[in-house]
């Protein structure tokens, strides 16, 4: 049986580090899924504070991952405020991490979505 990537996630990016190994990308799309709502939970309360080098700590924690699931347009987000954190604003920050928050919370069903697919490979 083949397995069709979501057109939202990068196929070339996740063929690259998993080819046809299915369960080990399965494996990384539940780690994935596991730490993602408390790092953002991290990352937005380091935010709200206004803790500069906590937002750093954490984006700088979150951004590889991101890529590991076939997400690199959120990995250049979580860069992007890794870098900002001592020479952009918090507004900039701000606006970065609502993109972030809003990639996040929309991809979180393909990924449900992806591991029941491949559980069934």
């Amino acid at each position: 049986m083949t397995y069709n990537i979501n057109s939202a996630l990068d196929k070339k990016v996740l063929h690259e580090l998993y080819g046809d190994d299915y369960e080990y990308m399965m494996q990384m799309f539940e780690i994935y899924l596991g730490m993602i709502t408390d790092e953002l939970a991290k990352l937005k309360e380091a935010m709200k504070v206004k803790d500069r080098d906590r937002v750093r700590k954490v984006a700088h924690k979150i951004k590889p991952v991101f890529l590991m699931v076939g997400l690199p347009k959120l990995n250049v987000l979580a860069t992007e405020i890794e870098g900002g954190h001592k020479k952009g604003t918090f507004d900039l920050l701000n606006k970065l991490f609502k993109k972030l928050e809003t990639g996040i919370t929309e991809t979180k069903p393909i990924f449900i979505e992806e591991i029941e697919k491949l559980r069934n490979i």
